[in-house]
């Protein structure tokens, strides 16, 4: 039974993500600029639901009762969320911290549709002209957008999310890390849906 539920679980992520992108991100005005960004929109949307989704089916049969599951599923979310480095920027992850950071579904997903909705060459040659992004009339046709920093002054926004939120291009890797999360998630559940005494039927 718990197969084919686990299994279930892809469609009704898929068509969910779907319907929420195709809302949310036109209301908002991310990733719209071309079919590929809204693709890579998508997809870390799905991807990051169906990572947490496969997590909480492998607490639910690692546990011994589902409302155990309920209490470290909660907790652990509260965690990954605190230490995606939207809080607290990666330049001040120590330790610790560091495994948490890199091993945390949240973090990817986050890097993966930052990147899809803000992501923009700012050293494109109609980025990089003298006076650039201060002078509007010069960056007339750069389609980066610009983020008023009130130390700096004008910069691109892609710039400050680097600096400040460690922002990554390369969203292939945050694909394959949800993947692969999503993976092992589904293999260890099953895996203990076999030998864990607590779900063997008598």
């Amino acid at each position: 039974m718990a197969a084919p539920l686990a299994g279930l679980a892809i469609p009704y992520l898929l068509l969910t993500s779907l319907a929420l992108v195709s809302v949310a991100a036109p209301l908002a005005g991310l990733a719209v600029g071309s079919a590929g960004t809204f693709f890579s929109f998508g997809l870390t949307q799905f991807l990051a639901a169906l990572a947490v989704t496969y997590f909480g089916f492998l607490l639910s049969v690692l546990l011994p009762q589902p409302k155990y599951a309920a209490v470290v599923i909660s907790f652990l979310i509260t965690a990954w969320v605190a230490t995606c480095g939207f809080f607290l920027p990666f330049a001040f992850t120590k330790n610790f911290f560091l495994a948490v950071y890199w091993t945390n579904p949240i973090q990817y997903a986050l890097n993966g549709l930052t990147a899809a909705a803000y992501y923009c060459n700012t050293a494109a040659p109609e980025c990089s002209l003298p006076g650039c992004p201060s002078a509007a009339a010069i960056c007339a046709s750069c389609p980066c957008k610009w983020y008023l920093n009130p130390v700096k002054g004008p910069e691109y926004l892609w710039d400050f999310l680097v600096a400040t939120k460690s922002a990554r291009s390369a969203v292939y890797w945050d694909w394959l890390f949800l993947l692969c999360f999503c993976l092992v998630c589904r293999v260890a559940a099953f895996a203990a849906l076999r030998f864990l005494r607590h779900n063997r039927h008598a």
